[in-house]
């Protein structure tokens, strides 16, 4: 199985075949049938937010994720939280990617997908990028990679996780995966 980055403008419409997949343009519907991809993970917000508003951003979303549906109806779909970001103009700003954010995660379960909230550990005291984290205004840097990672890897930053993902993780490991609360747990 391989892996893909794509961003929004690469997969929302269908017709839009600049993909490079194994060499050729393709589809995103030809990356996920090839493929056979059983999930999938969207990081889908930063970039829209700076060229659409939130609502924008959440009919892009909902739009990437019927698509994905049509194309793959068993697929598991995890959306990631926007990262933070300073804010570089009024239209693009740190408010905006708050409430998309919440945005994501209240959805979470009436649109068929798990949160995966990363976002706190690169937030700085005023609530923007963190400058240990910033590559620029709205990138992390290299140093924020093993953060992201070790965030990826915690339960509680999870909601809405599937169940048959819990099942499947104790019988590959024979440990059980616990849910993830509601409400994350306590630093």
């Amino acid at each position: 199985m391989s892996n893909a980055l794509l961003t929004y403008n690469e997969v929302a419409n269908e017709w839009l075949e600049h993909l490079v997949y194994k060499g050729n343009f393709v589809t995103l519907r030809t990356v996920l049938e090839d493929t056979g991809a059983t999930k999938i993970i969207g990081a889908l917000g930063c970039n829209d937010l700076a060229q659409t508003d939130v609502e924008g951003c959440k009919q892009r979303v909902t739009a990437f994720l019927k698509l994905v549906r049509e194309i793959s109806p068993d697929i598991t779909i995890f959306m990631q939280s926007v990262m933070p970001i300073l804010n570089v103009q009024s239209d693009f700003n740190q408010p905006e990617v708050e409430t998309f954010n919440a945005w994501l995660k209240d959805s979470a379960e009436s649109l068929g997908y798990c949160y995966i909230e990363l976002d706190k550990p690169f937030k700085g005291p005023d609530g923007t990028l963190s400058d240990d984290y910033m590559y620029n205004a709205t990138h992390i840097n290299l140093s924020g990679g093993p953060v992201w990672y070790q965030e990826l890897m915690k339960p509680e930053n999870y909601y809405h996780f599937p169940e048959a993902l819990m099942v499947e993780y104790a019988a590959a490991t024979g440990e059980p995966l616990e849910s993830a609360p509601e409400v994350p747990l306590p630093a």
